[in-house]
Order: structure tokens, then C-alpha cells, then sequence
């Protein structure tokens, strides 16, 4: 058990540091890289450690798929996320590996409260020193309107609700269109997060564990990069209020069944020189 090279974990005996029949050479020659080994130091439990890389495109999906165990992206719909996530396994497929083993997750942002109006106080809060005249022109594209919003407090007039019209390829626009046909004002539009780069909750505990659970349950996502407002707060609301709702409804663990990382992301584990470097694709 000296180096990464080792192909399994082995038992080892009290009072020895390695056993010399499983301490082979690691002999890894890139272009850039290379070494012989071995690394005098034990490896982890898990092995290799597990290799996160961004969605990407072309040769960027194409070694992500080769390599990674996890694949993070920014979809910004359900329909985007479920056809990145397909197109993802697919590749894997080609590339000679079981689309299992890589984990497609999606970034997602929250600012929970006891009530909607609780939380979008909370991230209004966070913006109060901003200038929102730059936010309302762009918010008045999306909303599909010809003038600018002058009344950022008040809900739309009529006459606005009436011209206003989404982008159908745009979900951002569309949710803005939805938000102002529910009454709420420019200012409370724009702090439910219609302008963050990937979708994001504004609510309850319970309305983003909705968001969770039906992006889960539609196959858009194998789970989620998290992201708050507020890291020192918005954890801790996380934990104590949206995973209890999870658990109650059945998509979210009560226990770890293993130590690792790779356990707890359910990727298998891999011991040894990933063979993909040398053989590339199959």
C-alpha cells in the first residue's frame, strides 16, 4: 500500500506500514507528466480521488466523459438540464464507460424563509445599497415591454400585464412573465433571482425542495451544486429545514452507507492508474 498504483486496498497488519508485494512501480509518462513511484505514502481509502470537471463541448465533453466522475453544469431548465444530461451519457457510451458511473449535477441557488415574503426580505436586504435602474431596464426587456418600469413597488397596471409577453426559448423571461402575473412587483420580481445564472429559489423550505425534487424526478439532474445568498445563514436553514422535507418524502438519505467521497456520491471506486489514460477511448 505505497502508492496511487496500488489495485486494491489490502488489510494491513498491526505494526507494518506496507506490504512490499503490493508495492508496485507507478510508471506514468504523459507529455507533460511523469513519474516512476512509488509514492511512499499510503492511499486513501477511496483510492482516486473523484474528479469533478465542468459540461462542456467537444473535446472539453469528450474528456470529461473519459475522466470524470462528476460533471457540473448550469442548465437553465428542466427540458436543457435532461437533454445535457442525456447527451452526457451518450457520450460516456462512445467512450467505452457505464453511464452510471459518471454524475451529472446541476447548479441550483436558494434564500429560504418561513414564508415567501420572509424570504425575498431577506434578499432585498442583501441589495438594498444596489442601483435597481439598471436591473428594471433589463427586467422590461424580458417582460417584453416597450417602457420602463417606473413604479418599482407597485404591482404591474393592467395595460403592463397585458403587453407583456415571454421569450418562449428563454425561461428566465418566463418565469418573470409569471412572476408579474402573480402580482408581484418589479422589485419582488428581480429578488426572486429571474437574473441569476441558474435557476434559483426564493421561498419556503418547501417550495425548494419542490424545485429539487421535480428537477430530480424528470431526470434533469443526478443531484445539485448548491449555492445561498448568505453561507453564513442559508446552510444551516438547508439542513435543519429542507432536508427533513427530502427525507419525509423519500428522494433524500437518512444515513451514509459508506466513509468516502465516492461513497457518498455513489461513483465506484478506482484503485490504481485510471486505464482510460493510457487506452483512451474504447
Amino acid at each position: 500500500m505505497g502508492q496511487l498504483g496500488v489495485r486494491g486496498r489490502q488489510a494491513r497488519p498491526a505494526g507494518r506500514y506496507a506490504d512490499p508485494a503490493h508495492v508496485k512501480p507507478v510508471n506514468l509518462y504523459g507529455t507533460q507528466v511523469g513519474t516512476r513511484g512509488p509514492l511512499p505514502v499510503p492511499p486513501s481509502e477511496q483510492g482516486q480521488p473523484v474528479i469533478i470537471m465542468p459540461a462542456s463541448s467537444g473535446y472539453g465533453l469528450q474528456a470529461a466523459v473519459m475522466y470524470a466522475d462528476i460533471i457540473i453544469a448550469m442548465p437553465s431548465s428542466i427540458e436543457e438540464g435532461r437533454a445535457q444530461r442525456q447527451a452526457i451519457r451518450q457520450a460516456a457510451a462512445q467512450a467505452g464507460r457505464n453511464p452510471e458511473d459518471i454524475k451529472y449535477l446541476a447548479f441550483a441557488g436558494f434564500t429560504t424563509g418561513d414564508t415567501e415574503r420572509d424570504a425575498l426580505d431577506t434578499r432585498l436586504a442583501l441589495d438594498a445599497h444596489t442601483d435597481i435602474r439598471g436591473p428594471l431596464a433589463r427586467l422590461s426587456a424580458y417582460l417584453g415591454l416597450q417602457q420602463q418600469l417606473t413604479r418599482p413597488d407597485e404591482p404591474l397596471t393592467t395595460a403592463q400585464l397585458t403587453a407583456v409577453q415571454a421569450h418562449p426559448q428563454d425561461a428566465r423571461s418566463i418565469r418573470a412573465v409569471e412572476l408579474a402575473h402573480a402580482g408581484w412587483s418589479p422589485r419582488d420580481i428581480l429578488a426572486h433571482a429571474v437574473f441569476d445564472p441558474y435557476p434559483s429559489v426564493v421561498g419556503t423550505a418547501g417550495q425548494v425542495a419542490d424545485h429539487l425534487q421535480e428537477w430530480f424526478k424528470a431526470g434533469a439532474a443526478d443531484g445539485f451544486m448548491l449555492n445561498f445568498d448568505d453561507f453564513s445563514t442559508e446552510i444551516g436553514n438547508f439542513v435543519e429545514q429542507v432536508i427533513p422535507v427530502l427525507r419525509e418524502r423519500g428522494i433524500f438519505h437518512n444515513t451514509y452507507e459508506g466513509k468516502t467521497l465516492r461513497d457518498h456520491v455513489g461513483v465506484p471506486p478506482q484503485y490504481g492508474v485510471n486505464p482510460r489514460i493510457t487506452t483512451g477511448p474504447q
